[in-house]
Protein backbone atom coordinates (compact mmCIF):
# COMPACT_ATOMS: atom_id res chain seq x y z
CA UNK A 1 0.00 0.00 0.00
CA UNK A 2 0.73 3.64 -0.70
CA UNK A 3 1.27 6.12 2.12
CA UNK A 4 -1.66 8.14 0.54
CA UNK A 5 -3.62 4.80 0.95
CA UNK A 6 -2.49 4.30 4.11
CA UNK A 7 -3.66 7.50 5.60
CA UNK A 8 -6.87 7.57 3.70
CA UNK A 9 -7.69 4.61 5.59
CA UNK A 10 -9.30 4.71 9.38
CA UNK A 11 -6.69 4.32 12.43
CA UNK A 12 -9.26 1.60 13.28
CA UNK A 13 -8.84 -0.86 10.01
CA UNK A 14 -5.00 0.57 10.26
CA UNK A 15 -4.37 -1.56 13.34
CA UNK A 16 -5.95 -4.42 11.95
CA UNK A 17 -4.22 -4.97 8.99
CA UNK A 18 -0.99 -4.20 10.42
CA UNK A 19 -1.62 -7.15 13.23
CA UNK A 20 -2.85 -9.27 9.94
CA UNK A 21 0.48 -8.76 7.89
CA UNK A 22 2.79 -8.74 11.37
CA UNK A 23 2.83 -5.50 12.91
CA UNK A 24 4.13 -6.11 16.17
CA UNK A 25 1.53 -4.48 18.97
CA UNK A 26 0.21 -2.09 16.55
CA UNK A 27 -2.33 -0.38 19.22
CA UNK A 28 0.73 1.03 20.87
CA UNK A 29 1.18 3.21 17.54
CA UNK A 30 -0.26 6.68 16.86
CA UNK A 31 -1.53 6.64 12.97
CA UNK A 32 1.41 8.07 11.51
CA UNK A 33 4.15 6.07 13.19
CA UNK A 34 1.67 3.09 12.40
CA UNK A 35 1.87 3.43 8.58
CA UNK A 36 5.44 4.08 9.20
CA UNK A 37 6.08 0.47 10.46
CA UNK A 38 3.27 -1.38 7.99
CA UNK A 39 5.57 0.27 5.15
CA UNK A 40 8.40 -0.90 6.61
CA UNK A 41 7.12 -4.74 7.22
CA UNK A 42 5.75 -4.34 3.63
CA UNK A 43 9.32 -3.78 2.21
CA UNK A 44 10.69 -6.13 4.14
CA UNK A 45 12.61 -3.82 6.37
CA UNK A 46 11.58 -5.47 9.57
CA UNK A 47 10.06 -9.09 10.07
CA UNK A 48 6.86 -9.71 10.65
CA UNK A 49 5.66 -10.82 14.04
CA UNK A 50 2.96 -12.61 14.67
CA UNK A 51 1.00 -13.64 18.40
CA UNK A 52 -1.45 -15.91 19.34
CA UNK A 53 -2.63 -13.57 21.35
CA UNK A 54 -5.62 -11.37 21.10
CA UNK A 55 -8.52 -11.37 18.01
CA UNK A 56 -7.98 -12.77 15.26
CA UNK A 57 -9.16 -10.09 12.01
CA UNK A 58 -12.01 -10.99 10.61
CA UNK A 59 -11.29 -11.47 6.82
CA UNK A 60 -13.79 -8.30 5.75
CA UNK A 61 -11.81 -6.12 8.34
CA UNK A 62 -8.91 -7.08 5.92
CA UNK A 63 -10.18 -5.73 2.99
CA UNK A 64 -11.88 -3.03 4.32
CA UNK A 65 -9.51 -0.66 2.58
CA UNK A 66 -10.79 -1.61 -0.87
CA UNK A 67 -7.33 -2.62 -2.26
CA UNK A 68 -6.77 -2.20 -6.18
CA UNK A 69 -4.90 -5.77 -5.39
CA UNK A 70 -6.64 -8.76 -5.23
CA UNK A 71 -3.44 -10.45 -4.12
CA UNK A 72 -3.07 -8.89 -1.01
CA UNK A 73 -6.51 -10.55 0.23
CA UNK A 74 -5.23 -14.11 -1.01
CA UNK A 75 -1.81 -13.57 0.36
CA UNK A 76 -3.37 -12.09 4.11
CA UNK A 77 -5.79 -14.92 3.95
CA UNK A 78 -3.02 -17.16 3.63
CA UNK A 79 -0.90 -15.41 6.68
CA UNK A 80 -3.78 -16.17 8.88
CA UNK A 81 -4.15 -19.61 7.78
CA UNK A 82 -0.36 -19.91 8.04
CA UNK A 83 -0.39 -18.48 11.66
CA UNK A 84 -3.42 -20.63 12.66
CA UNK A 85 -1.31 -23.98 11.48
CA UNK A 86 2.00 -22.68 13.06
CA UNK A 87 0.55 -22.47 16.39
CA UNK A 88 -1.05 -25.80 16.15
CA UNK A 89 2.19 -27.17 15.63
CA UNK A 90 4.09 -25.63 18.63
CA UNK A 91 1.28 -26.83 20.56
CA UNK A 92 1.88 -30.17 19.11
CA UNK A 93 5.60 -30.22 19.64
CA UNK A 94 5.35 -28.60 23.28
CA UNK A 95 3.06 -31.82 24.05
CA UNK A 96 5.26 -34.37 22.63
CA UNK A 97 8.28 -32.71 24.34
CA UNK A 98 5.97 -32.67 27.84
CA UNK A 99 5.24 -36.31 27.36
CA UNK A 100 8.57 -37.60 26.81
CA UNK A 101 10.69 -35.39 28.25
CA UNK A 102 9.50 -33.94 31.06
CA UNK A 103 9.65 -35.73 34.76
CA UNK A 104 6.98 -35.49 37.17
Amino acid sequence: MRRNELEKTSFAQLKVYARAIGVKSPTIFKKSELIDMIIKVENGEILPIFSNRGRKPYLSELTAHKSNNEYEYKVKKLIIELNEVMNKFNEAIIKTIEKYFVKD
